[in-house]
């Protein structure tokens, strides 16, 4: 049986052998960015995801995050444009 009718992409999170809340709120007021930017900050060595097999670090991930936030700002993306 699924792990969620209502939120089938929950079978694929490997969650391995740790116990996580299923809320971690009440969430601050910051934009989202907020949290990106400070754990790039604190962990930046750390393994932000694997990409491909490959261990891309948050310090890696800012940088091309921050690099496609300036290649669309100079295409003339401005904020609220809606990008697909």
């Amino acid at each position: 049986m699924s792990a969620s009718i209502d939120k089938p992409w929950l079978d694929g999170y490997k969650l391995g052998p740790f116990q996580l809340e299923k809320t971690m709120g009440p969430y601050p007021e910051v934009p989202l960015f907020t949290f990106f930017d400070d754990t790039a900050l604190r962990y930046p060595q750390r393994p932000a995801c694997l990409y491909l097999g490959r261990k891309i670090t948050w310090k890696e991930l800012k940088l091309y995050v921050d690099k496609l936030a300036s290649a669309l700002k100079d295409l003339g993306v401005e904020k609220c444009d809606k990008v697909a």
